[in-house]
Formats: structure tokens, C-alpha cells, sequence
């Protein structure tokens, strides 16, 4: 869900921007939804990015959303069908996306990882590169990386063999996490082909994850499992990784379901309870 809100009128009116988010992504009485994005302008005119998960919690970056953001900037006329390259700020780093299709499909720079224990952040001050990791009774060797948010990359041999639904908030919340994680289960189909299942914080199961993809492509790299360029096929289709020059790149298509307003009564109940 993209909201517009170029003059930061409902962000500056809302005393609780967790709490409005939370129930705005309320699928019985709010609109729904995986993730609510919106788009203002920083001081110095560069559009930026803030997203919220439906727990209300802090998205940080967002390779999907990033996406739909552009697209919705084509289909409102925000930007010119003719501009190419968009520049955002999401959580102090700034992201380009390119598009030659008004948004439908969009290259996007998602800048540099980093696998620094305080940049991830870890609680230890050590990098995790295929750090064994025990719950229950498994054992996962897990890869952390940052994408602007915290990743837990774990290889396995078959996705149908992991208890997904049991170990995924497992791990999302395990202490080495003090911001909790984002965690992609991943089975190789080839050495540029990655099948994934998304864990994501504050959300849960997901069709897709853009950090998700990137940070796959990144651990797997760094474990000498995949060389510069990969495809990732999540449950929602196909996503394009690219690493170059020290950044990432992450390719994939951005399709609206339709436009809508929020009533102001909606607004100010959310503002009341």
C-alpha cells in the first residue's frame, strides 16, 4: 500500500505513526495489507521513503516497495512519463531506480551490504558467515547481511523439509537479533537460481521480499555458492540480482491493483484509539 503524502500532511498530524499504520493494515476493520509506504519529500526535494510493517514496526528498506512507490510516481503523474532515473532516501541511504516503462518494470540500485555485526545489527561483535545456529532440535548455519534492514540467510537442501511456519518467528526473533530479522530459506536450484521462502519481521510469511532476493544473492556470493548474477524465484515470481561495482541491483516488475482514498473519518478514528 503507497500513500502520497508529499507535504507531510498526515505524517506530521499523526501523534502515532506506528499506531495509525498498524490499524490501518488491519485486514477486518482497517484496508489491509504486508506493508504500508509512504512517499513524502526530504528538505532537499528528494523523494523519500518511510515504511511500516503491519505491526507498526520500522520496514527500513524495502526492495518490492521501493518498486510500487515508483510506479505509483508514474501513474499520478508525480513524474513525467519520460524520466528514467528516480532518486529516493530511504532510512539515510540513497537509492536510484531506473525505469524505461513509466514503472512497470524497475532496476533499482539497493546500494552496498554490509555484513558488520553493528551495521546488521548482531549483538555480538562478530560476522556470521555460516554460523551454526541450534533451536529445538535443528541445526541451521545461518548468513547475516544488512540491506538497509537485518537478513538471516540460511541454505538448505529441500524448502519442503523446513518447518517454515515454526522456525521462521523462531529465528526472527532469536537474541543474536536485537532488531529482530528478515529470514530467506534457501534451496539451489542451479548456481544462478535460487528458490526462497521469506520470513519477514513484523509481518511473517510473504509472497516476496526485494531485500530478501538481494540478500540471498549476497550471502550465497560471499559462501562461493553464485558468481555476480542470479535469479531468485520467491512464491509471488521471479526477481533479477545483480552485484556490481561493490552495490546491488535488483530488477523486477511493479503492477497497481487500483487507487482509493482514506476517509478523514477513518483517519481520525485511527488517531483516537
Amino acid at each position: 500500500m503507497v500513500i502520497h503524502d508529499l507535504e507531510r500532511s498526515l505524517l506530521s498530524a499523526v501523534p502515532d505513526i506506528a499506531l495509525f499504520s498498524r490499524k490501518l493494515q488491519e485486514r477486518s476493520f482497517g484496508w489491509g495489507g504486508d506493508g504500508v509506504l509512504y512517499v513524502t519529500r526530504t528538505p532537499r526535494g528528494l523523494f523519500e521513503m518511510v515504511g511500516r510493517n503491519p505491526d507498526g514496526s520500522a520496514m527500513g528498506m524495502c526492495g518490492n516497495g521501493i518498486r510500487c512507490v515508483t510506479r505509483s510516481l508514474y501513474m499520478t503523474g508525480t513524474v513525467a512519463p519520460t524520466a528514467i532515473s528516480l532518486e529516493f532516501e530511504v532510512e539515510g541511504r540513497k537509492i536510484i531506480c531506473d525505469s524505461s516503462t513509466s514503472g512497470k518494470m524497475v532496476r533499482v540500485n539497493m546500494g552496498k551490504p554490509s555484513f558488520a555485526p553493528k551495521e546488521v545489527p548482531l549483538s555480538i561483535d562478530h560476522e556470521l558467515t555460516s554460523h551454526p545456529v541450534s533451536i529445538e532440535d535443528q541445526t541451521f548455519n545461518i548468513t547475516t547481511v544488512s540491506m538497509g534492514n537485518p537478513h538471516c540467510v540460511i541454505p538448505v537442501e529441500r524448502l519442503t523439509d523446513v518447518n517454515f511456519e515454526n522456525f521462521g518467528p523462531l529465528l526472527e526473533n532469536h537474541k543474536l537479533f536485537p532488531e529482530r530479522a528478515n529470514v530467506e530459506f534457501v534451496e539451489t536450484i542451479t548456481s544462478q537460481h535460487f528458490k526462497v521462502l521469506v520470513w519477514e519481521r513484523g509481518v511473517g510469511p510473504t509472497l516476496a521480499c526485494g531485500t530478501g532476493a538481494c540478500a540471498v544473492v549476497v550471502a550465497m556470493n560471499k559462501l562461493g555458492r553464485t558468481g555476480a548474477n542470479a535469479t531468485v524465484s520467491l512464491p509471488g515470481g521471479d526477481l533479477q540480482v545483480e552485484l556490481q561495482g561493490g552495490a546491488v541491483y535488483l530488477t523486477g516488475p511493479a503492477r497497481e491493483l487500483g487507487e482509493g482514498m482514506l476517509s478523514s473519518d477513518f483517519i481520525e478514528r485511527c488517531m483516537r484509539e
